[in-house]
């Protein structure tokens, strides 16, 4: 399985700045396609990657942050070929897909365009047709809803954690992850009510075990300070299992 990063970057600041791209991610296995958190710039960058945004079977936003999910309606037209064809699934929360616009920009529109909408909760599960199964986790992210996912082909596992605080449980959820991306905001020294730092992606690590853990949606303090936070990485011996994604680039999974 393909994990093609749009974007590694998160956060107002950075977002605003473009400190780095803040795209989310895509994940592709043969025929199937996932769009992950789609903030600003996933169109133009996925394009600019080779991505057919009309091969989308869906589209995944973890909470109704505008660097999650900026993109998604763009998306959601190319997905359904300028919202003319009812295809492909969109999944989310309630306070994505049943809010009064305090916080999700999502119109009526585009919700109505997809072939599937898909409203999850915590421990919920969706089976695509090629077998690809995604389990649905709530985390704890400020004042609005959040989810992750863990999908699971072939008895492996990859998992998604958003924007999150830590939290005892957190750890128990994600559990048997073989691969992972994890939202960290904020760089090893530093702390951010809603959001993870680099000494909580080590505790995750460290609890886990997987075969590789990406750190993505970076913050600007994050970015300011990449090389010592790289160096961190390396003094815990962390260097072959946890790996700051980069914009543009694509990883493989062994999901087999």
């Amino acid at each position: 399985m393909e994990l093609l990063f749009l974007g590694t970057g998160g956060c107002r600041y950075c977002m605003i700045k473009q400190r780095r791209q803040t795209g989310g991610f895509i994940l592709r296995d043969g025929d199937f396609m996932l769009a992950v958190d789609p903030g600003p710039g996933a169109l133009v960058h996925g394009i600019r990657n080779g991505v057919d945004f009309g091969e989308l079977d869906g589209i995944f936003v973890s909470h109704p942050h505008l660097d999650h999910e900026g993109d998604a309606e763009i998306l959601i037209e190319g997905m359904t070929d300028g919202c003319k064809t009812d295809r492909g699934v969109l999944i989310s929360n309630k306070d994505y897909l049943r809010s009064d616009n305090t916080s999700s920009s999502i119109s009526t529109y585009h919700r109505q365009a997809v072939g599937e909408e898909l409203i999850v909760e915590d421990g919920d599960e969706y089976i695509f047709e090629n077998g690809i199964k995604l389990q649905f986790l709530e985390v704890d992210h400020k004042n609005v809803t959040t989810t992750g996912f863990k999908l699971t082909k072939n008895g492996k596992t990859f998992s998604y954690i958003p924007d999150t605080d830590m939290f005892d449980e957190l750890p128990k959820k994600f559990e048997e992850s073989d691969y992972m991306v994890v939202s960290c905001a904020r760089p090893y020294s530093d702390s951010w009510k809603g959001h993870l730092g680099l000494y909580n992606v080590i505790e995750l690590e460290e609890h886990i075990d997987p075969e590789k853990l990406f750190v993505t949606h970076l913050g600007t303090k994050f970015i300011e300070n990449i090389d010592r936070e790289s160096q961190i990485i390396l003094d815990n011996g962390l260097e072959d299992t946890v790996e700051i994604a980069e914009d543009n680039k694509s990883y493989w999974l062994k999901l087999e």
